[in-house]
């Protein structure tokens, strides 16, 4: 009887994971996919050409992404999210892994002055990418575990200072601060939701803000992207050149 009642409660759990899917949320996934795909096409066709004799190539490269990130949805779609959280320290070590990878010579792939992609069996990947999610599992995971201990500095906002800390410090070596910009700002929203204070997220806003200054002083290409999203005409084209 005490098999048969687990099970039963296992079924229970997985047929939730059935439900009706939220059609909105798809049709919008699926309209920003076809929007990209047709930008993606158009700014790169003729480099493409030029460089490969292939006006198609890099959208041809996307396709194939896309159809691992079609499998992987599909699969992800029917598997209750609940069953990934007792390997949220496992994501946690695999995303600083990954962030380690691009320092590894002979795996590393440096584009320009950053280090941020690594190449594996002759294809480009960026970690930080895969750290967007796999961070953030382990980070909602954390968060339910000390609910209660969340206004407890040496519970809450310190470790949680410590380990987007950690992993902000890698990203920022790479350099790769659009995508550090984009997890730090999920991690605080997560943050927040799970409880924290909003003290703690107003004071780790003003130390971010601080620390881009002191990097913009430091690294003035970072200052330099600001000022030509504002005033493009204004800067010399080597600067601007992302924007123009």
């Amino acid at each position: 009887m005490v098999l048969l009642g687990k099970k039963m409660k296992k079924n229970r759990q997985w047929a939730g994971a059935y439900h009706e899917y939220d059609r909105g949320l798809v049709f919008a996934i699926l309209a920003i996919i076809i929007f990209g795909l047709i930008e993606l096409l158009s700014a790169s066709g003729v480099v493409a050409y030029a460089k490969f004799g292939d006006a198609y190539y890099y959208f041809k490269h996307q396709l194939f992404g896309l159809s691992l990130g079609v499998i992987a949805f599909l699969y992800l779609a029917r598997t209750d999210y609940h069953y990934w959280r007792k390997y949220a320290l496992g994501f946690l070590i695999f995303s600083i892994v990954l962030l380690l990878l691009v320092f590894i010579p002979g795996i590393s792939a440096n584009y320009g002055k950053a280090r941020s992609w690594i190449n594996i069996f002759g294809y480009s990947l960026q970690p930080s990418e895969f750290v967007k999610l796999s961070f953030l599992i382990y980070l909602a995971a954390w968060l339910e575990n000390r609910k209660a201990n969340l206004e407890d500095f040496s519970q809450g906002i310190g470790p949680f200072i410590v380990i987007l800390g950690l992993i902000a410090g890698l990203m920022i070596l790479q350099p790769d601060i659009g995508t550090l910009s984009i997890v730090a700002i999920i991690s605080l929203l997560v943050y927040f939701v799970g409880g924290g204070s909003i003290k703690h997220i107003i004071f780790i806003l003003l130390f971010s803000l601080l620390a881009f200054s002191l990097m913009a002083q430091i690294k003035p290409y970072q200052m330099n992207r600001f000022k030509c999203l504002i005033e493009p005409e204004s800067y010399k084209q080597d600067i601007c050149y992302q924007v123009k």
